[in-house]
């Protein structure tokens, strides 16, 4: 058997002493290595056998000489010994006084990243691992700390099916702390679930827990849709976790959960409303009853109003979402478009949907029910998207349904259009709808409109004189 391991030198990329161990090889004395498990940034990791505590462990040691990388080792040595939590891995061996420094920890038996392609499809054990590593972020945080590297390939399972989070190296270790990631240890990091944060100006040094609630939100649809997070498609998972992971992965902080509870109890409304046991037209009604109590008060209850929003995405029956959705107080639905922007815009995007699926089957009257509810939205809206998905509900009830008084609507809130935003995204949506609106572009002068929309026009005029010439 081999003693002790080579020290080479990297002459290669520079970046000072590696060390390279093999299987064989004994550790301080004490570890046998077996084989090499895992690795990456300034980490190696090697099953070995304790020779002292008769079991195999996991041993991790700093495999850079760079002083940076063996400050922070340290320092997730410290942190993890602060740490206990059945979610949070624990250090049974330490020794960073050793060259290289190094700790043990329990040996799992596979990561969430080898786990989640065999549980695609099966949501419960999706949530239960996804639950698990959230109760080990919590305690994190609780614990004063910020995780900074939340990923797949960083939570573990153990024999007993525990979930742990691991790797807390590039860990942020208070408010106090203002450790700052180097742009080669940002690299380290899975940018695919990293926050847009973390590549701004200020750098991590302002990175609070908001940012590991967004690797959160990745994690959670990695973990629904065994796809990569870099790119989200909203149809992989179902509507009411999509609110969810949109939610947590907002782009500002302000508008993500302000807590890992707050995430934690938004999913697990999601779950509940597809429970088939749950009946969402009842649960749906018992909820509007709390909020029209309310309403007399002229008050509202900031969960009760959400929840409102989750009872609603599992309704996949265009007939039953629009009964219901119509039976929302048009103060609600003011609220939806304004300080519940961000949890309500994906909900009013399938009521925009389901409106083009079914407007036409309805009586020629619920155009106005139609017009009278989005304008409110419109009015209310400060998300442009919104702004375009009640405009387009308004113009499919118009034309599908022969509405006058709804196209003059339509008319004056297009005119209305003034801000870059709201007209860009409401331009980009009516190109889908150009059908719709060759039967009202004439209604108005094109001068009269905003520029982006203008476009909209001219492609509506072009269409015509096509159709004319054949």
């Amino acid at each position: 058997m081999k003693k002790w391991a080579n020290l080479l030198i990297d002459a290669k990329d520079g970046d000072g002493m590696n060390y390279n161990f093999s299987a064989g090889d004994l550790f301080d004395s004490r570890f046998t290595l077996i084989r090499q498990i895992g690795g990456g940034g300034f980490g190696t990791v090697f099953e070995v056998y304790d020779s002292l505590l008769n079991y195999n462990q996991a041993l991790k040691f700093c495999k850079s000489s760079e002083l940076e990388d063996i400050r922070r080792f340290k320092r997730e040595v410290r942190i993890m010994k602060s740490l206990d939590h059945k979610n949070v891995i624990t250090i049974i061996h330490e020794n960073v006084e050793h060259d290289p420094p190094y700790f043990t920890m329990p040996l799992a038996s596979t990561s969430v990243v080898d786990v989640t392609p065999r549980i695609l499809g099966n949501t419960g054990t999706a949530i239960d691992i996804f639950t698990q590593i959230c109760e080990g972020v919590s305690y994190i945080h609780a614990a004063g700390f910020t995780h900074r590297d939340i990923k797949p390939a960083n939570v573990l399972i153990l024999s007993d099916g525990t979930v742990v989070v691991s790797d807390l190296g590039l860990a942020k270790m208070d408010e106090r702390d203002s450790s700052i990631l180097t742009r080669a240890t940002i690299n380290i990091m899975t940018t695919d679930y990293a926050p847009p944060e973390m590549f701004g100006y200020a750098g991590t040094r302002d990175l609070d827990h908001r940012g590991d609630i967004f690797m959160l939100g990745k994690t959670l649809y990695n973990l629904l849709s065994n796809q990569n997070p870099r790119l989200m498609n909203p149809k992989s998972v179902q509507q009411g976790f999509w609110y969810v992971i949109l939610k947590a992965t907002r782009h500002e902080c302000d508008d993500r959960y302000q807590s890992v509870g707050e995430l934690l109890d938004a999913l697990n409304d999601a779950k509940r409303a597809y429970d088939p046991t749950m009946k969402p037209k009842e649960v749906f009604e018992s909820l509007l009853i709390t909020a029209n109590e309310n309403l007399k008060s002229n008050q509202y209850d900031y969960d009760n109003v959400q929840k409102i929003i989750q009872s609603l995405f599992p309704v996949d029956e265009p007939e039953l979402f629009l009964d219901l959705f119509d039976k929302i107080p048009v103060k609600i639905l003011s609220l939806f478009a304004g300080d519940l922007a961000t949890e309500a815009e994906p909900l009013l995007e399938k009521y925009y949907i389901n409106i083009k699926k079914r407007v036409g089957d309805r009586p020629y009257s619920y155009a106005d029910e139609v017009t009278f509810n989005m304008t409110s939205v419109f009015n209310y809206a400060k998300s442009p998207q919104i702004k375009s998905y009640a405009l387009m509900s308004i113009l499919n009830a118009a034309v599908r349904l022969n509405r006058f008084a709804s196209m003059d609507k339509f008319d004056n809130l297009l005119l209305s259009l003034t801000s870059e935003d709201d007209a860009f995204a409401v331009a980009a949506t009516l190109r889908d709808e150009v059908s719709l609106y060759r039967r009202l572009y004439k209604r108005l002068v094109k001068s009269q409109l905003h520029p982006a929309i203008q476009l909209v026009w001219e492609q509506c005029k072009r269409e015509d004189e096509r159709e004319n010439e054949i």
